[in-house]
């Protein structure tokens, strides 16, 4: 009953099918880490009108991933899960892009959103080598 109201359009994260400074929030679930994030940033902060706000739910790479050990580790780790039989193994090795929460602010920041709020989710029993689930606002700038 909400088809007059809503109007579905498939797209690209980094190719947004929407005209500039079309809308006043723009959430992005448990999906950015899987695009190229650089782009998929630059093409949200296209559509955002200024002062309006973006919510980004992921996850963030885990202090043990920036050691030596986890620079070298968990590409290696990725690669080998690409010959799982497992379907859910092959498509987590897929992911792309979990990044440090510095890493995050330095790509909001070259696309003029400011975070304004920051909430991470550790969950019980995680191992220090899972990512860690996060929630972020930002509001873009004028």
């Amino acid at each position: 009953g909400m088809s007059d109201v809503i109007t579905l359009k498939e797209g690209r994260a980094e190719v947004l099918p929407f005209g500039d400074l079309s809308f006043d929030v723009v959430d992005c679930s448990i999906a950015i880490h899987h695009t190229n994030v650089s782009k998929a940033l630059s093409e949200i902060a296209r559509v955002l009108k200024p002062g309006g706000q973006l919510v980004i739910a992921d996850f963030l790479a885990p202090p043990a991933w920036q050691t030596f050990a986890g620079r070298i580790g968990v590409p290696v780790y990725r690669f080998m899960k690409r010959f799982s039989s497992d379907n859910l193994e092959r498509a987590d090795a897929g992911y792309a892009a979990i990044y440090p929460r510095r890493k995050w602010d330095k790509l909001l920041l070259k696309n003029r959103l400011e975070v304004t709020d920051f909430s991470q989710y550790p969950k019980a029993g995680v191992q220090q080598w899972e990512p860690i689930p996060f929630i972020l606002t930002a509001r873009k700038r004028a």
